[in-house]
């Protein structure tokens, strides 16, 4: 049995614009989320690669919440200020470390990919700028105000049980403060995703309801529109998947001198050769 990874929505995207081709796609990951690293990132890998064959994909980008975790990070207040912002930057050094290897080796030689870690996001001129609406409409729309207090007092009671082993933990309000900063810069990224034309965000899960509403009520238009498209997984007998799929290229630990023995000038070994060095260039650039 094989995990294999299915973009619900795909084909009514498909439907509904039949004329789009070289898809340009986003992703973010959220950090210690289990469904978004390792054999499950994988089987994602390769489902961007369906989407590929079937309309073309000119990017896939990835966006990280690394820097994002600092909110949750500096609740404990054994940490200065650095090695917090270090810490929470460290789970996206993590992250790539442990899945950098599956956008090498599993995605389509075809596809570009770009990713973005949540700092370098954070900095941009259209993040700031829509945080600022974010948090004004915190101040002004009470259903958004309830949303959001509602959201942070669940994540408030977690993270409390979380921290409270340590000896020098946060107070619980401070739980709650740190939710809704959380909460409020998680729902400005609508800002920058919006005026970067992306045909849809996929994520294997449903927006929460801040986000949702942000969405709506501040950057959605009739012009500028994101689908999301939730992804899950189930398990098939790999006997029924298309062979194309299956060890589209060779890890470089399988490049030995021992295959260039008897035949190197051959059309196939000058072409291995020349995939080692690409794929080499792309490990490397993660």
């Amino acid at each position: 049995m094989k995990l294999v990874a299915k973009i619900k929505g795909l084909e009514n995207f498909f439907r509904q614009y039949p004329d789009k081709k070289d898809l340009f796609i986003v992703s973010v990951i959220s950090m210690e989320q289990p469904s978004q690293t390792g054999e499950k990132f994988k089987a994602f890998v390769e489902q961007i690669n369906i989407v590929h064959q079937k309309r073309g994909l000119k990017k896939l980008v990835i966006i990280l919440t690394d820097f994002l975790q600092r909110h949750y990070v500096e609740l404990n207040t054994n940490l200065k200020s650095s090695e917090v912002e270090k810490l929470a930057n460290k789970k996206g050094v993590d992250w790539k470390r442990e899945n950098r290897k599956f956008l090498t080796f599993s995605l389509d030689l075809n596809i570009n990919f770009e990713i973005i870690s949540w700092e370098k996001l954070l900095n941009q001129h259209d993040f700031k700028e829509a945080l600022d609406r974010v948090k004004n409409l915190y101040k002004i729309d009470e259903k958004f105000k309830n949303i959001i207090d509602k959201l942070s007092n669940h994540y408030a009671e977690k993270l409390n049980c979380r921290f409270k082993s340590l000896e020098n933990s946060s107070l619980p309000e401070t739980f709650f403060k740190a939710a809704k900063n959380y909460l409020l810069e998680e729902s400005a990224i609508w800002g920058p995703l919006l005026k970067l034309n992306f045909d849809f965000i996929t994520y294997p899960g449903s927006k929460n309801e801040a986000v949702e509403y942000t969405y709506t009520k501040l950057f959605q238009s009739p012009g500028c529109i994101l689908p999301w498209l939730r992804y899950s997984f189930e398990k098939k007998n790999s006997s029924f998947l298309p062979k194309k799929l299956n060890n589209r290229s060779k890890s470089l630990d399988r490049f030995t001198p021992n295959q260039f023995s008897s035949s190197f000038n051959s059309p196939k070994i000058i072409e291995d050769i020349k995939l080692k060095k690409f794929l080499q260039d792309r490990r490397y650039s993660v």
